[in-house]
């Protein structure tokens, strides 16, 4: 989160409002100036007959140099006071404070750059950081299932070696191979069998398979094996006395049969 600003930075602030206003309000007086000197001249005025370009600039450029200079003071006053107010200063996640201010980090899939806005510390999901500050996809050669690898340093687009598979996937020589082939809902798996199944799924040693707590326990939605249910689906029941779901959620409007009980 972006500290909250302090009486110095709001003077800076006010500051720079004040120098925006004085040049509108200075250009303003300026065409009501020019307007009006054309407007004696046609009326022939002394004193605002049509001058020469060099009369012009001999006349009113020195005014523009002191004008112009004081602008240059007053933004270097600003940059000055700003980089002195920056220190202590954090910025939102993917932002860098670079010169006191936040700016976005250059890398669409980073997550932390503190510090230099060019160069990522910390990626997003199945990206890692390669050797020249980037964020790298884990998931080259049409792989879509790596959540962590190793970059090689050169950064190159092939240089990727996954060191993590998702859940429902196994890892194997390098690649991720889709637990489906074992069983349904896989969460964990050996080349042979299931290990580990979805919440919600219980393992069935004798079929190898995911079976779902709801097909055996009613409304169960998380549980050990077919008789032991860890939780039931709170939308329709809690879990009573005895391990099952049948104390139901009146509030979501579900009752008991009256029939079946």
């Amino acid at each position: 989160m972006i500290e909250k600003p302090s009486a110095l930075q709001n003077i800076c602030v006010i500051f720079k409002l004040f120098s925006l206003i004085t040049f509108i309000v200075e250009i303003v007086l300026m065409i009501i100036e020019i307007r009006l000197n054309l407007k004696l001249r046609k009326l022939r005025v002394k004193g605002f007959e049509k001058v020469s370009e060099e009369e012009r600039r001999r006349k009113h450029g020195k005014k523009a140099g002191i004008i112009a200079i004081l602008s240059f003071v007053s933004f270097l006053l600003i940059l000055i006071i700003g980089l002195a107010t920056s220190k202590g200063r954090t910025c939102l996640g993917k932002y860098s404070l670079e010169m006191g201010v936040c700016a976005k980090c250059e890398d669409e899939n980073c997550l932390d750059c503190t510090g230099d806005y060019t160069t990522c510390k910390t990626c997003k999901g199945s990206f890692m950081i390669n050797g020249n500050g980037k964020c790298q996809n884990c998931n080259v050669n049409n792989q879509t299932s790596c959540v962590e690898c190793k970059i090689d340093k050169s950064g190159g687009p092939t240089s990727s070696v996954c060191t993590k598979c998702a859940d429902g996937f196994r890892f194997e020589d390098g690649t991720c191979v889709d637990c489906s082939a074992t069983s349904n809902n896989c969460k964990s798996c050996s080349s042979v069998k299931c290990v580990d199944c979805f919440s919600g799924y219980f393992r069935d040693d004798l079929q190898n398979t995911c079976t779902s707590c709801d097909s055996k326990i009613k409304y169960c939605s998380d549980c050990t094996d077919a008789n032991s249910c860890n939780g039931c689906d709170k939308s329709i029941a809690n879990m009573d006395s005895k391990g099952t779901c049948t104390d139901c959620n009146t509030k979501n409007g579900w009752y008991k049969d009256s029939k079946t009980g």
